[in-house]
């Protein structure tokens, strides 16, 4: 089983990079009261998930980006990570 019960919620979507085009990561929020760590969410997925599945960069949140019909918007996760070192 891939969920991990650190975490409440998370959203995977793709950000520029200067060796592939395009890498895979992911904004996680973390359950209340759970201190989170994005190297223990890799760590997590790596022994579940082949190497090459595993999104590159985990950026941990407080909420996901939603419309109104509670839809994430990755549009707005890109913007608020492209170029990012790891937090918003």
């Amino acid at each position: 089983m891939l969920l991990n019960p650190a975490i409440a919620e998370a959203a995977v979507f793709d950000l520029p990079d200067d060796k592939w085009v395009q890498k895979v990561v992911a904004a996680v929020v973390p359950r209340a009261g759970v201190d989170l760590s994005s190297s223990g969410v890799i760590q997590h997925i790596k022994e579940r998930l082949a190497g090459y599945k595993c999104p590159k960069q985990i950026f941990i949140v407080d909420s996901l980006p939603r419309n109104a019909a509670a839809k994430v918007l990755r549009k707005h996760l890109r913007a608020a990570f492209d170029g990012s070192s790891g937090s918003p």
